[in-house]
């Protein structure tokens, strides 16, 4: 996939421009992090169309809802249904609740078997650094493919951004390849970021030394801002 660039930097506190509409409210639970809120919103009139706010959902007693969930991942239950019983308790403390992600994405056409597909294209992800290791992105991301059906990385990338879709995206399903200049899938990303026929669908042309050897991957030093990763709800794992 695309041009890796070094890091961005973005702050979940901005108001992205346009008029918001709420679409939906989800939850999800990870073991690492708790209960988390995300709400997805449509922009009018702005440069992305939609964005998506993440909450860490406060408990009126502190942890009760990381380790009890937790304790119900240990007995086999479903993660929905995990959400659905820690819902009904009627801990949830609003004042405790804090926004600790911002994913901002834009709406993306590309063609496969003759056919014209939407998708969603990622333009930007933040997650406060106190929840990087909280399994966020992941969920955040399956959750929005099952709604839109197809999703997209953007066509430049941090490390962090990369790594994600080289690592956890790549482990919930299928990712393909897709060159938007000759508008075709090209290869199935496999592991530690290349594709299965030998694409290396990376170019490292911003970073320097040091943060190619932060990379850790093989690179193709001809620019790859065409190229990007698709992952679709049919390919889900």
């Amino acid at each position: 996939m695309p041009d890796l660039i070094a890091n961005y930097n973005k702050d979940i506190t901005i108001e992205l421009e346009g008029v918001s509409k709420h679409l939906d409210t989800n939850y999800f639970f990870t073991r690492e992090g708790g209960l988390f809120r995300a709400e997805e919103y449509f922009l009018v009139d702005g440069p992305y169309h939609y964005y998506l706010d993440l909450y860490a959902v406060g408990c009126t007693t502190p942890d009760f809802f990381i380790e009890y969930g937790c304790d119900l991942d240990d007995k086999g239950c479903l993660h929905h249904d995990i959400v659905e019983e820690l819902l009904s308790l009627g801990m949830v403390d609003d004042e405790q609740t804090q926004k600790v992600g911002r994913v901002a994405y834009k709406n993306f056409k590309f063609e496969d078997q003759g056919g014209s597909f939407c998708a969603i294209q990622i333009k930007s992800a933040v997650i406060d650094p106190d929840y990087r290791g909280a399994g966020l992105a992941r969920n955040i991301y399956k959750t929005l493919v099952l709604k839109h059906e197809h999703i997209v990385c953007d066509n430049t990338q941090s490390i962090s951004g990369g790594s994600l879709w080289a690592s956890s995206i790549h482990s919930i399903g299928e990712v393909r390849i897709y060159d938007t200049n000759t508008q075709k899938f090209v290869d199935v990303l496999g592991f530690n970021g290349v594709g299965v026929s030998g694409i290396v669908p990376w170019s490292c042309q911003h970073l320097n030394i040091d943060q190619i050897t932060d990379w850790g991957r093989a690179f193709s030093h001809d620019p790859c801002h065409h190229i990007v990763n698709i992952l679709s709800k049919k390919n889900l794992y």
